[in-house]
């Protein structure tokens, strides 16, 4: 039996809501969910992929692997989600994956995928598409992101994990869990020394609230330093 949480994700998966509700369920009951913690790794490259998996909640730091100075975060996972390749069976993973929040995510295997397509051959069409969909979300992100100076870089980046990934609290919401420096340098491609002397700004000017064991508390939208309200420049 799926937790709610995940029964309500793969529930409203665009892909899902194309075939018969019926096709629906029998695809949700097979899916199978895994639990990661921060800084646990979600996959490894060569790992077998076992079907059409989500992050139906979290956020990983998906990179490429090499010499320590060589590593290069290429891209975030959102909730909802479909990783690329995942439609493909017994392929490898192209990088790997460290969750930086607390990560839900579900597969659905490539056997009962396999038996739906057969049953209703428009399914790996609407796969595909809301793959395609999701690697432009991703890119438009990233591009918006690489596009702006730092200081709302990071703003970007914090607003957003406040939206998908943090906890509302009477002061404003909490990402409740460890984000240090380093991990805030990878998502936004800088060195850390640059990232935490910016974070350091955004506390001093009141758009971040840092709190014990690298969490961090995002003021609310209705404060005057609201992460909403973003500064134009670096």
């Amino acid at each position: 039996m799926l937790p709610s949480d995940a029964l309500a994700a793969l529930s409203a998966a665009p892909f899902l809501r194309c075939v018969d509700p019926s096709e629906a369920e029998e695809l949700i009951r097979a899916a199978k969910v895994r639990h990661y913690q921060p800084r646990e790794q979600v996959w490894t490259e060569g790992d077998p992929i076992p079907g059409i998996i989500f992050n139906t909640s979290g956020l990983s730091r998906v990179f490429l692997e090499g010499e320590p100075e060589a590593q290069v975060t290429i891209t975030t996972l959102w909730p909802g989600e479909v990783p690329p390749g995942s439609v493909l069976q017994r392929a490898e993973w192209a990088s790997n994956a460290v969750a930086v929040s607390p990560v839900v995510q579900a597969t659905i295997p490539s056997s009962a995928f396999y038996a739906a397509c057969t049953r209703t051959p428009a399914l790996a069409r609407q796969v595909l598409q809301e793959l395609l969909s999701s690697l432009y979300r991703r890119y438009a992100w990233e591009m918006d992101l690489r596009m702006v100076p730092l200081k709302r870089r990071l703003l970007m980046l914090f607003g957003r994990m406040a939206d998908v990934v943090g906890t509302p609290t009477s002061q404003g919401i909490l990402l409740d869990f460890p984000l240090t420096q380093q991990i805030a340098a990878h998502l936004t491609w800088v060195k850390r020394d640059h990232a935490g002397r910016i974070l350091k700004e955004l506390t001093e000017e009141g758009y971040l609230i840092d709190r014990p064991c690298f969490r961090w508390l995002v003021p609310d939208r209705q404060r005057p330093g609201s992460i909403h309200r973003l500064p134009v420049e670096d």
